[in-house]
């Protein structure tokens, strides 16, 4: 299989910074507030505390997310795609967000938990568009190279309709799917531009034997080596006695 001849390192390392926050965020939500202590206020005055920072360090991650997603949205990764594809990732990275905002909205209002949050939190992947837009980008690099392979264009074309498909929580099976897609488009591009092989005399042009084969080295096919019939230069004749 051919190999993806792109690779998005430098726009994953932008994932993994952007992200990494979210480890800071995580300890948090254990974390206790400076000064306090379990026993303040009684047994309920200290469990409604806990709860209050396990909901301020999930809201603490959702904003990190939101902020990755919007840094996502605004970077060179998804600017410099074609108008078409930036116009559809920016898109889905909005719902993202708007999803994020009534996450938020429902924990801050109670009416989700905030185990639940950090649940559903755990589904956004903020990467899944920069590995989409790795793909898109080698997609483009076969569609100039394979202009006048009409076969292979219809595999890109499909590749990309099914990338765009890519959101922060729908991403892996839409990228694999893509992926795979992608290398047999390649696969099939190598196919059609490999150098053709060369073929002997005996074959036609698509190296295939075009049966004139006789299997004589010197075109008589009567099996003889020098024309005389097998008879060699006169030895082992019988001798003659002499007459008289």
């Amino acid at each position: 299989m051919h190999t993806i001849r792109r690779t998005a390192v430098a726009a994953l390392a932008a994932a993994t910074l952007s992200i990494a926050p979210l480890s800071v965020a995580e300890a948090a939500v254990h974390a206790k507030p400076a000064g306090s202590h379990s026993s303040h206020g009684g047994k309920g005055g200290g469990a409604s505390h806990h709860l209050s920072a396990q909901t301020r360090g999930v809201l603490r991650q959702v904003t990190v997310r939101d902020r990755a997603l919007a840094r996502v949205a605004a970077s060179r990764a998804i600017t410099g795609l074609a108008d078409e594809q930036e116009s559809v990732l920016t898109a889905s990275i909005a719902q993202d967000r708007a999803d994020l905002a009534a996450l938020k909205d429902a924990v801050s209002a109670g009416t989700t938990k905030p185990r639940a949050a950090k649940a559903a939190l755990r589904a956004v992947r903020v990467e899944n568009y920069l590995r989409a837009v790795a793909v898109l980008r080698d997609a483009a690099e076969l569609a100039d190279a394979a202009v006048d392979l009409p076969e292979v264009l219809d595999l890109v074309d499909a590749v990309v309709a099914g990338v765009l498909e890519v959101s922060a929580t729908g991403g892996r099976t839409v990228l694999r799917t893509a992926r795979a897609d992608l290398e047999d488009a390649w696969a099939l591009y190598d196919e059609l531009t490999a150098e053709p092989e060369e073929c002997t005399a005996d074959e036609t042009d698509d190296c295939t034997d075009d049966g004139t084969d006789d299997g004589t080295d010197d075109g008589t096919g009567d099996g003889t080596e020098d024309g005389t019939g097998g008879s060699d230069d006169g030895g082992d004749t019988p001798e003659v006695e002499p007459l008289g």
